[in-house]
This record gives C-alpha cells, sequence and structure tokens, in this order.
C-alpha cells in the first residue's frame, strides 16, 4: 500500500475533476476490516491524497478537509488495488467505506490504471 502511494506523488499528470476542480481524498485504513481497530497495524495508516493543478501528492495522516473518504483495512485495499476476483466480496461485507464526493472514484480508478 505504501508503495502505491509513493507511486501516485511521482506521477507528471493526472486526471481532474469535472469542471477542473481540484480534489482532496482521506484513505483511513483499519485493521482487519474493523473500523473500531487500531490503524496501527498497518505500515500506511491515514494518507491523504491531494490532486491540485493535475499533479499529485500525498501525505501521511488525514489533512485540511476531505472531498472523498475511503475507510478500509489493507486487505480489502490490495485485493482492489490487484484486481482479485475476492475484492467484490470484501466490498459487499462492509470493508470498504465511501463518504463524499464519489466522483473522485473515477480519479482514483485512472490512478490506479496510472501506478
Amino acid at each position: 500500500i505504501e508503495a502505491f502511494f509513493d507511486r501516485l506523488g511521482k506521477l507528471d499528470a493526472v486526471p481532474t475533476m469535472p469542471g477542473g476542480r481540484d480534489g482532496r481524498i482521506h484513505f483511513s485504513f483499519k485493521a482487519n476490516g474493523r473500523p473500531d481497530a487500531a490503524t496501527s497495524t498497518t505500515a500506511t495508516g491515514d494518507v491523504t491524497l491531494l490532486i491540485h493543478e493535475g499533479r499529485v501528492s500525498t501525505e501521511r495522516g488525514l489533512t485540511g478537509r476531505a472531498d472523498l473518504t475511503v475507510s478500509t483495512d489493507a486487505e480489502t485495499w490490495l485485493a482492489i488495488l490487484n484486481g482479485r476476483p475476492e475484492a467484490f466480496d470484501l466490498v459487499r461485507a462492509e470493508r470498504l467505506g465511501i463518504e463524499g464526493d464519489t466522483r473522485l472514484l473515477t480519479l482514483v480508478a485512472g490512478l490506479m490504471d496510472a501506478k
């Protein structure tokens, strides 16, 4: 997971939000798909992804006001990143929480392809 976010910070050009607007996404990683579990069991913890003027930057922790918040555990996120078949089952088991401007999900999907 950490390598994924590190690579995103090195991208030269990325898609933008409709209307060319910037976006801020909070990724909150929890342990074993449980919202009450500590995040310290993942190397990544919480990450803020900022899309600004066609560039991506990442920051450790949750900074600023998010347009979209993605809450999950490392296993689920890795399954999604790698397109593994069980990813859908993990999402159905409510191990992925999404809150906010869901249009940013399209941007995240494009960034995942650019990884």
